[in-house]
């Protein structure tokens, strides 16, 4: 503020005179403390009317209490069709705040004579923070006089131009932008500015000036007509994003020496804006482990005889127990039975009667639902926490990944149109200390330099066996298989044998042709219901045993793994203070390492989608909307939303959906 001041006392206003009008509208406001009230404060209507230099300024209640300079000279020349901005600074005359400028106050403007030759851009302006205020005045066609007054009605005295409306030797100015940077600029604007109002060293590209510009064209290419030679100009041009962000900006003011009846040009360099990424965010990821169950050796092919159940359920059980009944019926029925079990295609009848029975149970289908859901839980998992962004140098970063929070997803059931539908979180704090979910720290950069975010392959330390394991015998079996806790409990409750051996007794009763009845009787019963039911149970019983899917699970629990990942994301900032609002598009890619306690190792791809959301905008969590004054006092804000049907799209399990709901 100071050098604008002294700035001000070079253009001509000594400082002798300065305190003399301090003095005067001190001693004005003293004579004139009548409490007389400005009617123009009253009454909006005095906008309209213009000021009359010669009318005496009225004291406001309190008295004068501001003063207001100019803060240029007061004689002016303009071109025609030219234009000019004009200056004052408004001070306080109070005894604390004595020739500090006043901000916020409205300065009144108004042309008292020669509106033919120019007119004014507004009626008012506003002081910025230093008590400045400015208003443009464009001439127009023909020559003459104009005199501009601006008033404040806390001031004593108004500010009066003189202005010379000449026809002064112009020249034009043809401006290119030029922008080679990485920001996705879409368009531009170049705006030419008075030299005095903004110089280059002035101009911070964040932060737009408040001076009006003298003309404005909304283009990569602008020519500007009619420039007067004696007249200092300056440029600014910025670059736009699609969304209407400044994402670059630059300034010149050398080189802008108009000719008289000449064309000059000029090209001015924009230079990408930095976007700050530098905060904590919210974050999700959604991890696809790919084909992990058939990289665990032993432990894969364990869990695929239970998911391999979903893809033909009467099959798996068939291959449990047929050998039972097989071997029984053959000892019972003789050679005409094994004859007639031959015609009917016993493998298949036995098979279609047992899948039939367990899909079309509520029971039945909550086992194929349970083998659905278990491919998909080892496969995929959803984790949310933090993301912690530094910078390490101009586009350099480093970063530290720390999730809190674990959700699964029965996404059986669901149409695709919601990508939150079966959302299920976990309580993490039911995994325990022991199970900290996963941790990771980072280098990266701005991989364009701008709003790309490239993250460097890193390690994270997630105990994948023991989360699945936690998932499936707290989350996935309690809530399939009324509350069991281990596989073993969930097979006696979904397998109803009085059921299924009653299928299969009636499935191995024939009618024969007449021309054997007489040797049979009318129907052969092959086996009884309570045999079959026996024959159930027995393999029942040893379908955990066969599947030894708790011995599976303990191998699983007991590898150690390790993740591999790099990244990338986008940058999003949305409010103009060019700190990064969210992150979206998220991108994982690596792989997944399990070590068995034999000490053997398998690995898959990983891949993963993730967003974050600004922690500091809302420490609750996210809003995919902003707060309105409509919205609830009691809003929720959950994590940023994933499309999950982006990585797991299978209807494989879409015969389960009806026990699902």
């Amino acid at each position: 503020m100071m050098q604008r001041f002294l700035r001000f006392l070079r253009l001509g206003l000594p400082l002798a005179l300065c305190l003399a009008l301090v003095a005067c509208s001190d001693d004005a406001s003293k004579k004139n403390n009548n409490n007389t009230e400005d009617p123009c404060e009253l009454d909006d209507s005095c906008e309209d009317k213009p000021i009359d230099p010669n009318d005496p300024l009225k004291p406001p209640p309190g008295g004068f209490t501001m003063l207001l300079v100019p803060f240029m000279a007061t004689d002016v020349d303009v071109n025609l069709k030219g234009s000019v901005v004009l200056k004052v600074m408004l001070v306080s005359t109070e005894k604390d705040t004595m020739g500090n400028g006043v901000a916020d106050e409205r300065i009144k403007w108004s042309i008292s004579s020669g509106s033919d030759f120019a007119n004014l851009r507004a009626q008012n302006s506003t002081t910025d923070f230093d008590g400045y205020a400015s208003i443009t005045l464009t001439a127009g066609a023909a020559s003459g006089k104009v005199v501009v007054a601006a008033e404040h009605s806390h001031a004593p005295k108004r500010v009066i131009f003189n202005i010379n409306v000449l026809d002064l030797p112009t020249g034009n100015l043809t401006v290119y932008a030029n922008y080679t940077g990485m920001a996705p600029v879409r368009h531009y604007s170049i705006r030419l500015h008075d030299y005095d109002d903004i110089p280059c060293y002035n101009f911070d590209p964040a932060y737009p000036p408040i001076a009006e510009p003298l003309d404005k064209i909304d283009d990569s290419a602008a020519r500007f007509e009619k420039l007067s030679t004696e007249q200092k100009y300056s440029l600014i041009a910025y670059g736009y994003a699609e969304n209407g962000t400044v994402v670059a900006a630059g300034c010149l003011d050398t080189g802008l020496n108009i000719l008289a009846n000449q064309t000059i040009e000029a090209i001015i360099n924009l230079n990408t804006i930095r976007l700050n990424p530098v905060t904590t965010y919210h974050v999700r990821s959604y991890f696809d482990f790919g084909d992990i169950v058939n990289s665990l050796g032993q432990v894969g092919q364990m869990i695929n005889m239970v998911t391999n159940f979903a893809d033909n359920p009467g099959r798996f059980i068939y291959d449990q127990i047929i050998g039972l009944v097989k071997a029984a019926v053959g000892g019972l029925a003789g050679a005409v039975v094994d004859w007639i079990m031959g015609a009917v295609n016993l493998d298949d009848l036995i098979a279609n009667t047992i899948d039939n029975v367990v899909t079309s149970s509520q029971t039945g289908c909550q086992v194929g639902l349970f083998a659905c859901q278990l491919r998909s839980l080892v496969r995929t998992m959803e984790l949310m926490g933090d993301l912690d962004i530094q910078s390490a140098g101009a586009i350099t970063l480093t970063g530290k990944n720390s999730y809190t929070g674990l959700s699964v997803y029965w996404r059986i059931g669901c149409d695709g149109t919601d990508p939150n539908c079966g959302r299920l979180p976990v309580d993490t704090n039911a995994l325990g200390a022991s199970l900290a979910l996963l941790e990771g720290s980072w280098n990266g950069s701005l991989s364009n330099g701008y709003d790309r975010i490239s993250i460097e392959t890193h390690e994270l330390s997630l105990q994948y066996g023991k989360i699945a394991v936690f998932l499936i015998e707290k989350v996935l079996l309690p809530r399939i298989a009324g509350g069991a806790t281990t596989f073993p409990a969930a097979i006696a409750y979904w397998i109803n044998c009085n059921t299924l051996g009653q299928s299969i007794s009636n499935a191995l009763s024939f009618s024969l042709p007449s021309w054997l009845s007489w040797i049979y009787g009318s129907q052969i019963v092959i086996v009884n219901a309570s045999t079959a039911t026996g024959w159930c149970t027995g393999a029942a019983n040893t379908i955990a045993g066969v599947l030894n899917f708790a011995t599976a699970l303990g191998s699983l629990q007991s590898a150690n793994s390790n993740v591999s990942i790099s990244g990338s994301a986008i940058l999003n900032e949305t409010n103009g203070d060019y700190v990064i609002d969210h992150i979206d598009n998220g991108k994982w890619n690596g792989s997944l390492t399990m070590r068995a306690q034999d000490g053997s190792t398998s690995s898959t791809a990983v891949i993963g989608i993730w967003s974050g959301y600004n922690k500091a905008n809302n420490p609750d969590g996210y809003c995919s909307f902003p707060k309105t004054s409509t919205d609830s006092a009691d809003q929720k804000c959950a994590y940023p939303p994933i499309d999950t049907n982006a990585l797991v799209t299978s209807n494989m399990c879409s015969k389960y959906a009806a026990c699902a709901k």
